[in-house]
């Protein structure tokens, strides 16, 4: 099986994306989302700008333990019990169950640069996901894919 990824070429060096629905009754969200496949992530995080445009209401989630933090500094943290990741594969599509967390930065008192920089951040894949697959990786080709 093979999902397709591709490189996004609006970062200043084309960063690896692959597209996924992510999917939740208890959050009531099903969307489309971008993730940035990120080596460094241990785990799969909806971070300000997806949150914002699915529409998520976190008030409705359980509240993490403890912050994640990253190099975009700490983030308020939400877990997302029930999700399902799926991806469009050449075999059809395939699902997983993943406990999902949601990050949100502390946007109060900053100013418009700050915000437009936060809300750029894209969404992680994280290891716990991709991990269960080969990744395939060939900027110089344009050529990004997950198989198994």
């Amino acid at each position: 099986m093979k999902i397709e990824g591709y490189f996004d070429p609006d970062f200043k060096h084309p960063a690896p994306f692959v597209d996924a629905i992510i999917i939740s009754e208890d959050a009531g969200i099903m969307h489309k989302v971008s993730f940035l496949i990120d080596t460094g992530a241990s785990m799969t995080i909806l971070l300000d700008k997806d949150v914002k445009d699915i529409g998520l209401d976190v008030g409705r989630l359980e509240k993490a333990e403890k912050q994640l933090g990253g190099i975009g500094g700490s983030v308020e943290t939400y877990l997302v019990k029930d999700a399902r990741v799926v991806f469009e594969s050449d075999e059809g599509f395939y699902e997983q169950g993943l406990l999902l967390y949601v990050g949100l930065h502390d946007l109060t008192g900053a100013d418009e640069k700050t915000i437009k920089r936060i809300l750029v951040i894209p969404s992680l894949l994280g290891r716990e996901i991709f991990g269960k697959f080969d990744l395939y990786c060939f900027p110089g080709k344009a050529k990004l894919y997950l198989e198994c």
